[in-house]
């Protein structure tokens, strides 16, 4: 049970006057304004909890993307890299070097790490959008939905 002091209790009691009255047998209720302003309470909270859980989905809805096409997009992005880095070498040389030594050679790969690191982040930085975004049709966007 809830206990509060009696000075407590009067001083918020006097607070509520003219909303609340007391009734012969020493209860509490309502007055008509108490009612009218619980009411508009009521409808306040309720307005502004749809606002809020609108604006919540909306910022769902914005931030994202189905995880298939996100998913999707990033091995188009990994194959464009692997592509560009990997196998144009082999096709403009491919006397100079094999594939087994393209792939294998931690420089080369941490080179690629770093270009395919620039490559997301100058693009999405930018425009929101890697080729692989682009072509699932995707952007990255700020919570206001702003690119």
């Amino acid at each position: 049970m809830f206990f509060v002091d009696n000075s407590t209790l009067n001083f918020h009691l006097k607070k509520l006057d003219g909303l609340i009255k007391q009734l012969p047998n020493k209860k509490y209720t309502l007055t008509e304004m108490g009612q009218k302003a619980a009411e508009i309470l009521r409808e306040l909270k309720s307005a502004t909890l749809q606002s809020k859980v609108q604006s919540f989905q909306e910022t769902v809805e914005l931030l994202l993307a189905p995880t298939k096409k996100r998913i999707l997009a990033g091995l188009i992005d990994f194959l464009i890299g692997f592509g560009v880095f990997v196998l144009l070498p082999l096709i403009f040389a491919p006397l100079r070097w094999s594939l087994e030594s393209l792939v294998s050679s931690p420089e080369r790969n941490l080179l690629f790490l770093v270009l395919f690191w620039f490559y997301l982040t100058l693009l999405e930085g930018f425009s929101g959008q890697s080729l692989g975004k682009v072509f699932m049709q995707i952007k990255v966007v700020r919570v206001d939905g702003k690119n």
